[in-house]
């Protein structure tokens, strides 16, 4: 069975790359490669709920300071944090 858990439209973030990550916490974390809140935006981090709320975690901006559109897929740490590149 699939469960469509949310449907990107721009400011949520586009183009969703990569698997979903299941975190400690039950949710999983993902990242889009564009779209996000801002004109200059250029992908996200985001977290969905089974429920499929979803939270903005980053919004990646064109100005490159903490990286563009990410796209290699994020993983969960020992520590419990997630983590991902662009």
């Amino acid at each position: 069975m699939v469960k469509i858990l949310h449907a990107f439209t721009g400011p949520d973030g586009e183009d969703p790359q990569g698997p979903l990550t299941l975190g400690n916490d039950g949710n999983f974390y993902g990242e889009t490669e564009l779209g996000g809140i801002g004109a200059d935006a250029m992908g996200t981090i985001f977290r969905v709920t089974p429920e499929g709320v979803l939270t903005t975690l980053h919004t990646f901006s064109s100005n490159g300071s903490a990286g563009t559109q990410p796209a290699g897929g994020l993983v969960v740490g020992s520590d419990g944090s997630v983590y991902g590149m662009t």
